[in-house]
């Protein structure tokens, strides 16, 4: 409505024309899925857990190795008897009761640690051991769920958060049944709406197979890192077989006063335990993760997450695993093993002299396929795919009409430009790198418009990594020229 000028003044008039333009969204926020053990008793729940950074992290998981310590009695000492822990010997001093500490592997805290060592930022983690619990406890058809139906509960809990945009198992290296179950559920999820991108890892060197290849990234092998296990802390330690049913954890035990001794024997055999502990190995595709947002953040989803250095790496390991016995043999990457990895469309992890372990590789498990051979490319789609359905869901039950046809295209045009400017398209000229069209006679009839059809093509020739770099040296003598060898 015209606003009623009377007087000399500044006057506000609101336009109700729609205001459309595309922004970047988040192009790295990973879910990694394990096994997960909750700090309090009833957590975490079967969903997605937001975590900002790894203090976060701890403040909601056990964040190290899980130990299970249980007490032996001494056989001179009756069960019963919990006020008899400092029996006499025969030399006449104390007698505790001897105790064994067993460390449970606590892989997915580990590798979520690893992640932000290496550059990440927020992400999510889906615990499959709450999972398994929950989908015992909960009436399934209340929950539309089956018994164990991984896949469904997976599903249907990543697309309630739309700014997940990588998928990682994080837990058991070696190749177990686990994975493979997880990788399965993610792949219902790759050929999706969403630009879902999995990070995967290969246990012996082959490729992964059942996945969709042009959203999916393998690397190889297993990495040791620098992690070693911590004492935790002592409500974290479970006590199995004191007579005192009251006392669950060594924090309850701490508090008797006739349990010194036998806390005692715990913190030695705590001490002796960790210091023969193995090291921590862990899939790469976490730490990797943490470098494709550290490469995003810093350079763009355009740049490739390669030729970087992967950070708490002691050693390259190729790891199976047989149940719960892991088995580990050092590995180093040649350039003949590089060569048979990326005919596979493996990217390999190598150690090189003075720069330590780097990602030697930028490709798709579609590594025959000439569009979708190269991460950056196939994550640049999916980031340009994400942000501008978002941005069209502005024009929803607008007016299918030229006005709109014309909003539209100088929006998505000014979203493209600024990505040609920043480097992620290639062209000497802006209508070299991309193209914009809709509209009647271009990608729509009339028959489209009235069964109410806004159809919009949009076309981006991407930037390619250097992969081959051939140098050609000429050495010049007298005016003549031969090729150096």
């Amino acid at each position: 409505m015209p606003v009623q000028v009377s007087y000399p003044g500044v006057y506000v008039e609101e336009d109700a024309n729609l205001s459309f333009s595309v922004s970047s969204g988040a192009t790295a926020i990973p879910l990694f899925v394990g096994n997960f053990y909750g700090l309090e008793a009833e957590f975490p729940p079967a969903d997605c857990v937001a975590v900002s950074d790894w203090l976060a992290f701890e403040r909601q998981f056990v964040s190290g190795a899980r130990p299970e310590v249980t007490i032996t009695l001494p056989s001179s000492m009756p069960p019963s008897s919990p006020r008899s822990t400092e029996s006499q010997g025969s030399d006449g001093n104390a007698k505790a009761p001897r105790c064994t500490v067993e460390y449970q592997p606590n892989w997915a805290a580990y590798a979520v640690h690893h992640y932000f060592d290496n550059g990440g930022g927020p992400c999510y983690v889906f615990a499959l051991n709450a999972l398994k619990d929950y989908l015992k406890k909960v009436d399934l058809k209340k929950v539309d769920l089956k018994k164990d139906d991984l896949e469904a509960a997976l599903k249907k809990s990543i697309q309630a958060y739309p700014d997940i945009t990588l998928l990682c198992y994080c837990d058991w290296v070696g190749g177990t049944a686990e994975s493979e179950k997880v990788y399965e559920a993610f792949n219902t999820l790759l050929d999706k709406p969403g630009g879902y991108f999995l990070l995967a890892d290969s246990d012996d060197g082959k490729p992964l197979v059942g996945v969709t290849a042009a959203q999916t990234a393998v690397y190889y092998p297993a990495l040791k890192t620098r992690y070693r296990p911590m004492v935790p802390a002592d409500n974290q330690i479970v006590i199995k077989g004191y007579s005192d049913e009251k006392v669950k954890n060594l924090d309850g035990l701490r508090k008797l006063d006739n349990a010194k001794a036998l806390c005692q024997s715990i913190d030695e055999e705590l001490v002796d335990k960790i210091q023969h502990e193995k090291p921590v190995v862990l899939r790469a595709s976490p730490a990797v993760a943490g470098l494709y947002a550290k490469t995003d953040r810093t350079r763009g989803v355009w740049k490739a997450p390669a030729n970087v250095a992967v950070a708490g790496v002691e050693q390259l390991f190729e790891a199976k695993c047989k149940g719960t016995d892991l088995s580990t043999t050092p590995i180093l990457i040649s350039d003949e093993k590089q060569s048979e990895l990326q005919k596979q469309g493996i990217n390999a992890l190598r150690t090189f002299q003075g720069k330590g372990t780097l990602v030697w590789g930028a490709r798709t498990l579609a590594f025959t396929s000439k569009k979708w051979c190269y991460i950056p490319v196939r994550r640049l789609f999916n980031a340009a795919e994400r942000d501008m359905q978002q941005a069209m869901r502005a024009v929803m039950f607008e007016p299918n009409s030229e006005p709109t046809w014309q909003k539209v295209r100088v929006a998505l045009d000014n979203y493209l430009h600024t990505l040609w400017r920043l480097g992620a398209l290639q062209g000497a000229k802006p209508e070299e790198a991309y193209r914009v069209q809709v509209g009647r006679g271009q990608t729509m009839t009339q028959d489209d418009i009235k069964q109410g059809k806004l159809i919009v093509q949009v076309g981006m020739a991407a930037v390619r990594p250097a992969e081959f770099i051939i140098l050609q040296l000429m050495q010049w003598q007298g005016g003549s020229s031969t090729a150096a060898r």
